[in-house]
């Protein structure tokens, strides 16, 4: 089924046919709400291009997804059994920061987090590079619910891209 609102980058080798706004199905991301294997995937492809920018684009918008989902779902239960497993083929923090915004936004809507998601914390500091900001300017503006995970991205950044 077509989305009434294409990405208008989607074309041959891109996802044609995609269904939804920002192109999620050219990640790898189907239908409205990616399952949490879904998502690993997409952010493994987007990891693979050797595109940080590109894997934190994907990242958050799964978060937006999931987000979405959860708050205009008559039944948010329906979409956290898409999340129960823990996805596999992706480690490192980039798994840990996908893991840490699931945890996030579960406890946003009241619902019991993934067991996959709680536990998960990088063993060094991971500080994501923004223009214009040094990495202590970083740590200063990280949510505290990141910055307990070692990972240290300025609040700014974590809105959609």
């Amino acid at each position: 089924m077509r989305d009434p609102h294409p990405h208008p980058d989607a074309g041959p080798g891109t996802g044609e046919g995609t269904d939804c706004p920002s192109g999620c199905r050219a990640r790898g991301l189907r239908g409205p709400v990616p399952s949490a294997q879904e998502a690993a995937d997409a952010v493994r492809v987007a990891m693979a291009r050797g595109d940080g920018d590109r894997t934190f684009a994907v990242v958050l918008e799964v978060r937006d997804r999931l987000r979405d989902a959860l708050a205009l779902r008559e039944e948010p239960a329906l979409v956290a059994d898409a999340w129960v497993r823990r996805p596999t083929g992706l480690e490192g923090p980039w798994f840990v920061l996908l893991a840490v915004l699931v945890h996030h936004e579960f406890e946003r809507v009241n619902l019991p987090p993934p067991a996959w998601t709680a536990a998960q914390q990088l063993p060094t500091a991971w500080v994501l590079d923004t223009p214009r900001l040094t990495d202590a300017e970083i740590r200063d503006q990280t949510p505290t619910w990141l910055a307990a995970r070692n990972i240290y991205i300025a609040v700014k950044d974590l809105g959609t891209l």
